[in-house]
């Protein structure tokens, strides 16, 4: 008998974790560093926004946007969806600021949130109650992506704050969209994956389900028929 080249592990569980080895395939594509707590930006809906640039280095595909914010006066309500609308839109670079136009805008529901900790205060003084700063993480219909040079924007329908990053850097803001963007001395904390996001885990692609289905449909044939047995449809 021909034994495995993987000892007593059967053959259907190493099929099995090759194929699912795609689904940890995706990844960050960009990242802007975590919040350092220290300053809080308002951004609300086509009022008074705010936005950060971003480099793409390769074509990429964006699915899921993380962000960290508060809605301030907030204190924890704990993990859950955040009860807002959000607006994410994309823009593209003129010169050394953002478009006053956006190329791709999305309106999202559902989004998740996790509490990361407290607003640890600075030029900003969120009031006496205490500011839970949260990391939301949203989905968007795949968006393909040039290399490049691009702009991001995340607005809620309430009045929120998006967090600064731990990064050195600089960002825009603009009271109207009418408004040119002018700059801002602090960078905002956020980051870009390929793979959806569902709770504690991610979605996995279309080509990763596929190949699922097909090492599934090998795994009940081989079973059906064992080998030296002749196969019948």
């Amino acid at each position: 008998m021909r034994k495995s080249p993987f000892g007593l592990v059967p053959r259907c569980v190493v099929a099995l974790a090759l194929v699912l080895g795609g689904i940890a395939g995706g990844g960050v594509i960009y990242h802007n560093g975590e919040t350092d707590l220290s300053h809080l930006v308002p951004s609300v809906w086509d009022r008074f926004q705010v936005c950060d640039d971003f480099m793409i280095g390769a074509p990429a595909t964006v699915r899921g946007i993380h962000w960290w914010g508060t809605a301030v006066g907030e204190e924890d309500p704990g993990p859950g969806p955040d009860p807002v609308t959000w607006m994410v839109r994309f823009y593209p670079m003129e010169g050394r600021d953002p478009s006053r136009t956006w190329f791709a805008e999305y309106i999202i529901d559902g989004v998740s949130r996790e509490y990361v900790g407290d607003y640890a205060g600075g030029s900003q003084e969120p009031g006496p109650y205490p500011v839970s700063i949260f990391l939301y993480h949203g989905n968007v219909p795949a968006r393909a992506l040039d290399p490049g040079w691009y702009a991001l924007s995340i607005s809620p329908s309430e009045g929120w704050s998006w967090a600064t990053s731990s990064r050195a850097g600089s960002s825009w803001q603009r009271g109207a969209l009418s408004d040119p963007w002018d700059p801002a001395s602090v960078e905002l904390a956020f980051y870009l994956t390929d793979d959806h996001f569902l709770g504690r885990g991610l979605i996995p692609e279309p080509t990763t389900l596929t190949l699922l289905a097909i090492g599934g449909m090998g795994l009940l044939r081989r079973r059906r028929n064992p080998p030296g047995a002749a196969w019948h449809p």
